[in-house]
């Protein structure tokens, strides 16, 4: 098991981590406000993203979403958020265009950053703790250049070498994950691409990405990494 730690002691003198910070808990508090807003109601995008999962069944007349582990939830609303489209559009695009008007600077900054994310899986190929930074390669676009993103937890404890499928936010000085890898041995790198390429052959009608997350989230439960998170004070 690989254990990811919340560490509350990170050094507060660094400029970068800090707008890090700053940036994650304004993306959590407009996760929460998107999810409550009066425009768009996100139940489709939830319940269709749980149908396509396999997550939804109905119980006495009632849609009911179905969960093998707590983190499925988490999952299911980052594909909600992300990959889930009505008209072409998924929910972030929609709030955004709906609301842009009244967003404040780091908001509409972290909306724009949210809209251009990319996943891909990825090889650890170096970390450093001190700077909280993971430097990854794109395993599935290999022409893609070297990427560096700041994660205070994942960085702490992340094996150089290992894989993980992540979604990627892009920001003009820094780069975050959306909070949902699903992290691999590298012994199970030929292994996991192989079953990945013969996921993706399956016909759909939803895009790369949804099929692309979907499969990584389940090759995860069979051959990936649990995670466990502990705090350190």
């Amino acid at each position: 098991m690989l254990s990811f730690f919340k560490n509350k002691s990170e050094n507060s003198s660094n400029p970068l981590i800090n707008r890090y910070k700053n940036l994650r808990k304004v993306g959590i508090h407009l996760h929460r406000v998107m999810m409550n807003n009066s425009k768009i109601d996100f139940e489709p995008f939830l319940l269709g993203s749980a149908h396509f999962w396999g997550m939804l069944e109905k119980i006495n007349g009632q849609n009911a979403l179905i969960m093998e582990d707590p983190i499925d939830m988490d999952v299911l609303n980052d594909f909600a958020f992300f990959d889930y489209f009505q008209d072409d559009k998924n929910f972030t695009e929609l709030y955004y265009e709906l609301n842009q008007s009244k967003l404040k600077p780091l908001e509409k900054e972290t909306l724009d950053a949210k809209l251009n994310y990319f996943i891909s899986l990825f090889e650890v190929i170096d970390r450093n703790k001190e700077r909280c930074e993971i430097t990854l390669r794109d395993i599935l676009y290999p022409e893609e250049e070297d990427i560096v993103i700041i994660d205070l937890n994942y960085s702490q404890s992340v094996i150089v070498g290992s894989l993980m499928f992540t979604r990627i936010i892009p920001f003009e000085d820094l780069n975050m994950t959306s909070g949902m890898p699903f992290p691999f041995y590298e012994e199970n790198k030929d292994k996991i691409i192989k079953k990945h390429n013969t996921n993706m052959k399956k016909p759909s009608g939803y895009s790369e990405s949804a099929r692309m997350f979907k499969s990584f989230f389940q090759l995860h439960k069979k051959y990936g990494i649990s995670v466990n998170y502990k705090e350190l004070e």
